[in-house]
């Protein structure tokens, strides 16, 4: 493919995708931009959306390349490295690369964000590593992450994994 040369692209020609790694059916996304299918180098551009209702837990993911989520609709919490930022539409954020992180919907509609990574496909920028965690008293993961005040592991995931073990982690 031709890199570098002008498109448009609607997220309606985008097909809609999930990911078996993060085990989480109520997020889905559409790739807008990404070397791999459209004529493009060092961004990858997409929108998100989690589903509002009860969630207890959360995927979290972390990646190499820093990325920013540019928050279009719904309310929800952004976790980043045991920190939860609660945002809204109008918001930004940049979540470091390697920070172990999430969306969460706390709203009654569709939580959607457009993403973006500094990098020439999806793949590049894809999840190395993920874990679901629930609410719970202080923790922290045996993979070395600090998940933050709340949160406990309830689970590992890696891309191509079956299946994730529970794992019980005490409040630390």
């Amino acid at each position: 493919m031709a890199k570098n040369e002008p498109f448009v692209v609607y997220e309606a020609q985008c097909e809609e995708e999930t990911s078996d790694a993060l085990k989480n059916p109520d997020v889905r996304w559409w790739t807008l931009v990404s070397g791999d299918r459209k004529p493009s180098t060092a961004l990858t551009v997409g929108i998100a959306e989690v589903d509002p209702g009860e969630h207890p837990e959360m995927r979290l993911h972390h990646h190499s390349p820093p990325e920013v989520y540019y928050i279009l609709s719904g309310q929800g919490i952004v976790h980043i490295d045991g920190k939860d930022h609660p945002v809204r539409p109008g918001a930004t954020v940049f979540i470091p690369g390697n920070a172990w992180h999430a969306a969460r919907n706390t709203g009654n509609e569709p939580l959607r964000l457009l993403y973006v990574f500094g990098v020439d496909s999806f793949d590049e920028g894809s999840t190395t590593t993920a874990i679901r965690v629930r609410p719970h008293g202080d923790a922290v993961a045996a993979v070395g992450c600090s998940l933050g005040p709340r949160y406990a592991l309830t689970g590992l995931a890696f891309p191509n994994d079956q299946g994730a073990p529970l794992v019980p982690v005490h409040p630390a």
